[in-house]
Order: C-alpha cells, then sequence, then structure tokens
C-alpha cells in the first residue's frame, strides 16, 4: 500500500465558465485525490469564474481560509494593514520596473474609429535582444494605465503628479519597496484601476461611509444588485468613490485595495518568415462612453500602444 500523504492542503481553483467541458476540473481533481491519498483538508474548495467576481470569491476564501489558520483572532476578520506601510514623501523621481524592452518602429492607423467599430490600428515591434517567435506566439505587453484615468485618482485623493511615496512592507509584495517613487508612476505602471470593485471591497467601503443613505446603498450593491449594478457596468473602486463622497478612504487603503497590474496578450499578426526578431500587431483601439455613465472608458492595453511613437520603447 502507498504511504498516506500528512498534510493539511486547502485548493482554490481558477477559470471561466465559458469553457463549460473543463472548467474547476482540473483543480476539482486535485482536492480530491489530494484527498483520497490521506490529505487532510482544512477548508472546502474555493472556485473563482474570471466572468465574474474572481477577486471577491478569492478574497472571502482568504478570509476564511486565514480564520482556520489562525483560531486565535476569536472570529474577527484577519487582515494585512499592518504589513504594508506608505508613506508620501518628497524627493527626485525614480522610473521603471521592467528591464527588457522592444523598441516601436512603426504605429499606423488603419481605419478611423466610426459608427461601425473603433479605430483600427497597426504597430511593428523590434523584439528585445536574442528574442524570437514562432507562428502562433502571442506577444505579452505589460501596458501602463491611461493617463486620463492616473489624473482622476490623483484628483481624488488630492495629489499631484510630483507627489512622492515610499512603500514598505514586512512581506512580499509587487510594489516597489523602500525607495521613494511618484505617485503618478505606481497608478500608472503597478495597479490595476480599471478593475470592478469586489463585493468585499463593498463592504468595505460601506462601513467608512459618513453619509447613512450612501451606507445603506452601499450595502445594498454589495447584495443582490452586484451583478447588474456592479460587474456588467464594469463599475471600479475609483468609480464608488467618485460617487459616494462620504467615504472616508485613505491613499494608503486606496493602494492596498489594487490587484497588480498585468500583462495583456495579443495575436501576433505577422510570421517570422518575414522577420523573427520583429512583431506586428493589428489592434482596436478601445475608447467610449463607459457603462458606468461616468465618463469615457480608455481600454489598457489599447490605448497605451496607440499612444507609442517611433523609436519609443515598449514593456
Amino acid at each position: 500500500t502507498k504511504p498516506k500523504l500528512e498534510i493539511n492542503y486547502a485548493v482554490f481553483g481558477a477559470g471561466h465558465h465559458d469553457w463549460v467541458d473543463t472548467y474547476q476540473k482540473i483543480p476539482t481533481y486535485i482536492d480530491e485525490m489530494i484527498g483520497q491519498a490521506g490529505g487532510k483538508r482544512i477548508i472546502e474548495r474555493g472556485a473563482g469564474d474570471a466572468a465574474g467576481d474572481f477577486f471577491g470569491s478569492f478574497e472571502s476564501w482568504k478570509e476564511n481560509l486565514l480564520q482556520v489558520l489562525r483560531k486565535d483572532t476569536d472570529g474577527k476578520n484577519v487582515t494585512n494593514d499592518e504589513k504594508l506601510s506608505i508613506e508620501i514623501v518628497n524627493l527626485t523621481r525614480n522610473l521603471g520596473q521592467i528591464k527588457d524592452f522592444g523598441t516601436v518602429l512603426q504605429n499606423k492607423i488603419l481605419v478611423e474609429a466610426s459608427e461601425i467599430g473603433p479605430m483600427k490600428r497597426h504597430i511593428e515591434i523590434k523584439l528585445p535582444t536574442g528574442q524570437t517567435y514562432r507562428s502562433g506566439d502571442y506577444l505579452a505587453v505589460l501596458p501602463t494605465n491611461p493617463i486620463e484615468t492616473v489624473f482622476r485618482v490623483l484628483k481624488q485623493f488630492q495629489l499631484n503628479t510630483n507627489s512622492q511615496i515610499k512603500i514598505a512592507s514586512s512581506t512580499r509584495t509587487f510594489f516597489p519597496t523602500n525607495s521613494p517613487m511618484s505617485a503618478f508612476d505606481i497608478l500608472s505602471g503597478y495597479v490595476e484601476l480599471n478593475q470592478p470593485i469586489s463585493k468585499k471591497q463593498i463592504e468595505i467601503l460601506a462601513t467608512l461611509c459618513k453619509d447613512k443613505n450612501e451606507q445603506v446603498n452601499l450595502t445594498n450593491l454589495a447584495g443582490d444588485a452586484y451583478e447588474k449594478e456592479i460587474l456588467d457596468k464594469r463599475i471600479s473602486l475609483l468609480d464608488i468613490l467618485e460617487m459616494y463622497r462620504s467615504c472616508e478612504l485613505t491613499f494608503s487603503q486606496y493602494l492596498r485595495m489594487l490587484p497588480s497590474l498585468h500583462i495583456r496578450q495579443y495575436s501576433i499578426s505577422s510570421s517570422p518568415l518575414w522577420n523573427s526578431e520583429i512583431v506586428t500587431l493589428t489592434y482596436d483601439v478601445h475608447c467610449s462612453p463607459s457603462l458606468s455613465g461616468l465618463g469615457q472608458f480608455y481600454g489598457v492595453a489599447s490605448n497605451y500602444l496607440s499612444n507609442l511613437k517611433e523609436g519609443d520603447q515598449i514593456n
């Protein structure tokens, strides 16, 4: 007989419900196999749907997990607020989190925006030295957030483009730590600003509202109205702060609630038979009235690409 696994374990699965045949199949399999092999499941398997409130689902599952791991909390919420210290300072600007860059050789309009559809563009990129590609490959791009969105955040927290912050953390973080950096650069290149706000985050904001009516409205949004009023309209944390003015969220709290800026994948439209060191992308530029009714929506990656000029470096 095989020896039993003497381990405690927990599983959280990620997926997209449109992939009906495989959705949560691997996480479920892993969960069952470890259990059958003798592992002790300390919490029920969690599931995150990329088409829904993914981060909210993970936050709820993680909080339950931490309650199990830290039984001495007496049922109180476990938070990491003290592990990330953010201080506004006034020093010189420090740039850069990416070491390898491509170079833009050409970036042109193919079709202007119209009632039929968005603007379509063609961009030609020289890959970093030593990098090549094959047919069927994707180009992974780490964009920066649209400047219009960044300025909205700065205005919300009464900061300017020269405001400097220094972040210290006792745990691993995606933020640059222990060195001053401008708030503008942090907001531009490190965090997702357009990510729909999660139910858990709405509940937190409700507790920070001074206006009772706003508090009640936010509590309702975290309930049955969440999918229709938040997810379907792509309402972000910033949107909520602009709509509910009595919510007293600090800039430090705001940064803690944001996920890291993630890469976007684009299908390469060129062939390596033409040139294995140069790729081209053909893409739509997403800029349209926001579903939330709050100004314009700017696609993060497409607007980043569309603003690049010949000779610019690309993440």
